[in-house]
């Protein structure tokens, strides 16, 4: 959770909430298409369909976010063999995805993207997110350059765990008869944990997508992540509490640009 979106915070109103629904298998299908598409270049007929996919699959008026969530499928080896990861069994991880509208343009979100301080964007990195540009920081906006790639160096800070952590996320545009939209997918290259060792991000993937409707932007968020914590949490609390993390930068990025 794609990583600037998998958050843990557990606030006694989410241990009523249980895992999201399992999301439909067209939708795993479509989401597996896009992790497996990262290193294929072009990539209009996956997010495409991914697109149609998150519209048909999640209630997008609702206004809880664990209303507009669901649960992926697992990860397997395969999935991932494109990214560089810890050598750990990725069907462990737990999955959630969210799915949210934004009032605010295509281009407003694809502008975010290219701030190199992520701090007023990310509510649980208050101190430090430092986005380094690797490829396409002079085109990406433009689209002069269907790829963006980033590496991305926080700190996690949270009521479980202050962990300072390094992720990857590359983003591409895609083009269809809708306005097309972007792609992302973030993962963790390396197990982190904190300075007492009893808390980390042992692994993390994501495919993330925003696209126009209806004046606005939708924006999906698929994370898979496997983590240690400090406190004894269930693996439906664990989701319950990543949902509202999601939704948070969600908000944040809504509030930011609000402020524009």
């Amino acid at each position: 959770m794609a990583l600037g979106r998998a958050v843990w915070l557990v606030p006694v109103a989410l241990a009523c909430h249980k895992a999201p629904d399992s999301a439909p298998a067209s939708l795993d299908e479509a989401l597996l298409d896009v992790m497996r598409a990262h290193d294929q270049g072009n990539i209009d007929a996956e997010a495409s369909t991914l697109r149609e996919l998150v519209l048909s699959s999640f209630n997008l008026d609702e206004s809880s976010p664990h209303d507009r969530a669901l649960t992926p499928t697992a990860l397997s080896t395969a999935d991932i063999e494109d990214f560089e990861h810890p050598d750990l069994d990725p069907s462990v991880c737990i999955g959630v995805m969210v799915a949210r509208r934004s009032e605010f343009d295509l281009s407003d979100h694809a502008m975010v993207q290219l701030l190199a301080d992520q701090t007023p964007v990310e509510p649980y990195s208050p101190d430090k997110y430092d986005r380094e540009f690797l490829e396409g920081e002079d085109c990406w906006e433009s689209k002069d350059c269907a790829d963006l790639r980033t590496d991305n160096d926080l700190i996690k800070d949270n009521l479980l765990m202050t962990l300072p952590y390094q992720f990857y996320k590359d983003f591409r545009w895609f083009d269809d008869d809708n306005g097309g939209g972007i792609i992302a997918w973030p993962w963790v290259p390396e197990s982190a944990y904190s300075e007492s060792g009893n808390s980390g991000i042992l692994q993390s993937y994501g495919v993330e997508i925003w696209f126009p409707e209806d004046g606005g932007t939708v924006r999906a968020l698929a994370v898979w992540a496997d983590t240690k914590l400090s406190v004894s949490a269930s693996d439906d609390l664990v989701a319950a509490t990543t949902v509202s993390g999601i939704e948070r930068n969600f908000e944040a990025v809504d509030e930011y640009l609000a402020e524009q």
